[in-house]
């Protein structure tokens, strides 16, 4: 201990405050000596990690280094995670669109294949037939359709062409049944009178199709065995200048105008085909003769 040791010489033979040894008294040397202070105090504070503001600069940089803290991690990875759902969902819309753009083609694609008529053509409201070549002409098959092409009180259609909207040749039909029977073979004054009727009809039609018109050729022709006409016709129709053959055929009480209508080089291109097609026209009351 520390009472028992001399502070002089370090001899533990004390007695009486005195050692024995050198002789020195205890107290005395102990309250000469100067205080030592044997422990240091240490001052330790704890700074959270929210509570710094300032953060150390890089050395000759004059940046900031910011420390990542978990909020701004997770912020980032949000905003990073955002991007790509857009990124996804843009590239998804991309997809679709096509898919629906390649599927409108294919669609339009079988729809024009499909309305390619081929081969014997019977209409049983009306009682006329043809024969048509193969992926030649298409049909328009629904009333609205032959209507929207403008021509009044048309009953059938036919066209050469993508559309009937941008056709080379439109095939336009009107029919008629009256009271009356048609001669099978004109004599001039029912050649006078049947002639007489259809430019009647002809006109009544174009006034109701808000198209001007004039007959330059009118020939006789047999259709079917029976008398008819075929006029040739200067049109202008939206102000498009056009070029029209009408065929005029007979049989009973029935009577049938085919306008075949285009540019005038458009029907010159396809005068064989015109001519070829109405030489299959017959009059048909039922499909098996």
């Amino acid at each position: 201990m520390e009472g028992n040791v001399c502070p002089k010489c370090g001899s533990t033979e004390i007695f009486n405050n005195e050692c024995l040894k050198c002789g020195v008294l205890i107290s005395k040397v102990r309250s000469s000596a100067p205080s030592v202070e044997t422990t240091s105090q240490v001052s330790i504070s704890f700074v959270s990690p929210g509570s710094v503001t300032q953060p150390p600069t890089a050395a000759g940089s004059g940046a900031v280094l910011q420390p990542v803290t978990p909020a701004k991690s997770a912020s980032g990875f949000a905003v990073a995670l955002k991007r790509s759902q857009t990124q996804t969902n843009l590239i998804g819309a991309v997809v679709l669109l096509l898919l629906i753009g390649g599927g409108y083609v294919a669609y339009q694609h079988f729809v024009a294949e499909a309305s390619y008529y081929n081969g014997f053509y019977w209409n049983m409201h009306h009682r006329f037939a043809l024969n048509f070549p193969e992926k030649v002409w298409r049909h328009m098959e629904k009333r609205e359709e032959v209507s929207a092409i403008g021509y009044k009180d048309a009953i059938d259609g036919f066209f050469l062409g993508r559309n009937a909207d941008n056709a080379e040749v439109l095939m336009v039909i009107w029919a008629d049944r009256s009271d009356d029977v048609a001669p099978e073979t004109f004599d001039e004054d029912s050649r006078e009178a049947m002639l007489e009727w259809v430019t009647e009809k002809l006109h009544y039609r174009m006034l109701g199709s808000n198209a001007e018109y004039e007959i330059t050729e009118m020939e006789d022709i047999r259709l079917d065995g029976n008398d008819g006409f075929v006029l040739q016709v200067d049109l202008k129709k939206n102000f498009d200048p056009l070029t029209a053959r009408i065929y005029c055929a007979f049989f009973e009480n029935y009577s049938y105008m085919m306008m075949f209508v285009g540019k005038e080089e458009y029907l010159a291109k396809n005068d064989e085909q015109i001519r070829s097609l109405m030489r299959t026209y017959n009059y048909r009351e039922k499909l098996l003769m």
